[in-house]
Parts: structure tokens; sequence; C-alpha cells
């Protein structure tokens, strides 16, 4: 996912075969076939266990309106 106000985006890390990401009905997935790494600009790489798994966009309130957090 890649952020629009910076650039910086999560990456599974060299295990593209091990992740299948899909989208249903509005929402995304990713099926992970073995343990994978997820590397981003700002922090450590995280483990992501076999599954599957629900990607979420973080979102942030404004009095206004609830929008997508903008990285």
């Amino acid at each position: 996912a890649l952020g629009e106000a910076t650039g910086h985006h999560h990456t599974f890390a060299d295990t593209q075969e091990l992740v299948q990401v899909y989208e249903l009905e509005d929402q995304l997935f990713a099926n992970v076939l073995g343990d994978v790494q997820i590397t981003h600009q700002e922090h450590a790489p995280i483990t992501i266990p076999t599954g599957i798994w629900e990607v979420r966009i973080q979102r942030e309130y404004d009095p206004v309106e609830i929008r997508r957090v903008l990285d």
C-alpha cells in the first residue's frame, strides 16, 4: 500500500509468491501461504504468519468527515 503524502509504503519482503492479495466487496485481503515479513521505511519489519488476513486502511476523525490516514 503506497502512502499518498510521503510515498512511504508497506511491502511484503522478497516473498511475493507466498502472498495472494485480493479484493472482495470493497474489502482487501491477503492470503499468506507461509510466514512473511512486511517492511516499512519508518519501523522494523513485522512477521505475518500463515493465514487469511483482512487489510485495513487506518482512518482518522475530523469534525467534517472520517478520512483515510495519509502516510
